[in-house]
């Protein structure tokens, strides 16, 4: 799971005031939050683990964390676009679904094209001893995947081939249609995860810039002209 961080977090004027040392716990125990989904909440052996009680006592006194029962709560882990652990947990589950979905589909596929050839895949029935998951191979793209799922680990400094845990027949049109779906789908949900969160970040590094007096004056409209005195006509 990431942890968003602001990119100006280095200049914060909290940070700033708070010091180099309870800065590091501060980033730290948000790792630690976001990994464990504990939506900002930090216990005391956590941060004492990361720190010492003068720096949590810091981030305290310059209000990036607030006192709660056995631990702190960082008030400012949301408004940087981190998600609370119902998001997290909801988002895993429809990932889970998808894939078994994809699973479901791809080996369906592949009881049917055995029944359709007849179940030839056996040793003894003068077939090849290869299962159908893991079709022997016979040029083109399928004898490339299937050499590069044996091949040996790459030297140091090679350019290795992406594998996936799944191995996919890329000769079986329904399996490639759905694994490009499927890399299609989880591509555009990144970049809506990746959007939604710095909408939130943006509006939270705001609201933070104003209550700290560092937002833009409001603009004033100009005084209009006094009327002309001499009774002339335009």
């Amino acid at each position: 799971m990431a942890y968003w961080l602001d990119d100006g977090f280095d200049t914060w004027p909290e940070t700033v005031r708070a010091g180099t040392a309870a800065a590091g716990l501060y980033a730290r125990c948000g790792s630690w939050i976001a990994r464990n989904t504990h939506d900002g909440y930090v216990p005391n052996e956590v941060a004492a683990m990361y720190g010492s009680p003068e720096w949590a006592r810091r981030l305290v006194d310059v209000g990036l964390w607030t006192v709660e029962a056995a631990g702190y709560q960082d008030v400012r882990y949301f408004q940087m676009g981190n998600p609370t652990a119902e998001k997290v947990a909801e988002r895993r589950k429809a990932d889970a679904d998808r894939k078994a979905r994809w699973r479901a589909k791809r080996d369906a596929s592949r009881r049917d094209s055995t029944r359709d050839s007849g179940g030839t895949h056996g040793v003894g029935d003068g077939g090849n001893p290869f299962s159908p998951a893991l079709p022997p191979p016979k040029g083109g793209k399928g004898a490339a995947a299937s050499a590069g799922a044996m091949a040996p680990a790459a030297a140091p400094g090679s350019n290795p081939t992406p594998t996936d845990d799944r191995l996919v027949d890329w000769d079986d049109p329904l399996a490639r249609a759905e694994r490009e779906e499927e890399l299609r789908l989880a591509s555009e949900q990144a970049v809506r995860d990746r959007e939604e969160a710095d909408r939130i970040r943006r509006e939270g590094k705001a609201r933070a810039m104003a209550a700290a007096g560092l937002g833009k004056p409001p603009k004033h409209a100009a005084p209009e002209a006094p009327p002309a005195t001499n009774g002339a006509a335009p």
